[in-house]
């Protein structure tokens, strides 16, 4: 059956709806706010939650920067915008934790409101090795950025009820956290990369070098 490729009706003001946006966020970059910022503004989000996780359950190396640091760079950036919001649980737990738990913790802390878990498509296309992704698709919505210009290819990985899958085209920006470790590793110049907050702070803590600045 073919996921819901459309965006939902025009939500019911009386229900408060909630953007989770998850990641390792090593570093957070202008691609994360971009589609942190447009799904507030397709999806009438009252907020979107920005969760540096501490270790991310599918991924063996460790973080780059500390989770001090990565909590601390996504807490620079969220002061800037009234629509987003830190959501320090898994940091605070300092171990791995798994997305369906930090889901429950956040419905617990908001329990009137619609929950949308936020994710790319490559993460859509992996979901189905995902830990509880049953009880995720039970309980909350898949809001996913589709990099492609249709949904044809994520739509092939959809197992799960159509009206719980949102599709959002991106088009916001083309660069990962990856990119930006390695430019930092071979001192090129990341500036352009990341909100000015982020910038700023890794300029003032010494996380790169004077080369890439």
């Amino acid at each position: 059956m073919p996921c819901d490729s459309t965006m939902p009706s025009s939500p019911d003001p009386s229900i408060h709806r909630i953007g989770f946006l998850g990641g390792t966020f090593d570093p957070i970059h202008q691609g994360h706010v971009s589609l942190a910022l447009e799904a507030a503004n397709a999806f009438s989000f009252q907020r979107v939650l920005l969760c540096p996780a501490y270790q991310a359950p599918l991924r063996d190396d460790q973080p780059f920067f500390s989770g001090e640091d990565r909590l601390a760079m996504v807490e620079s950036v969220a002061a800037n915008y009234s629509v987003l919001q830190t959501y320090d649980y898994e940091i605070r737990k300092q171990k791995t934790c798994y997305t369906f738990e930090t889901l429950q913790s956040v419905q617990r802390d908001y329990p009137q409101s619609k929950v949308f878990l936020l994710i790319g498509d490559d993460q859509f296309i992996q979901f189905d090795k995902w830990k509880f992704n049953q009880k995720i698709m039970e309980h909350f919505d898949l809001l996913v950025f589709n990099r492609n210009q249709d949904n044809s290819s994520s739509e092939d990985h959809c197992n799960f009820p159509k009206d719980k899958i949102h599709f959002l085209q991106n088009d916001f920006f083309s660069h990962s956290s990856t990119e930006v470790r390695n430019l930092i590793k071979r001192g090129l110049e990341i500036k352009s990369l990341l909100h000015p907050s982020v910038y700023n702070y890794m300029k003032q803590k010494q996380l790169i070098p004077s080369k890439a600045q």
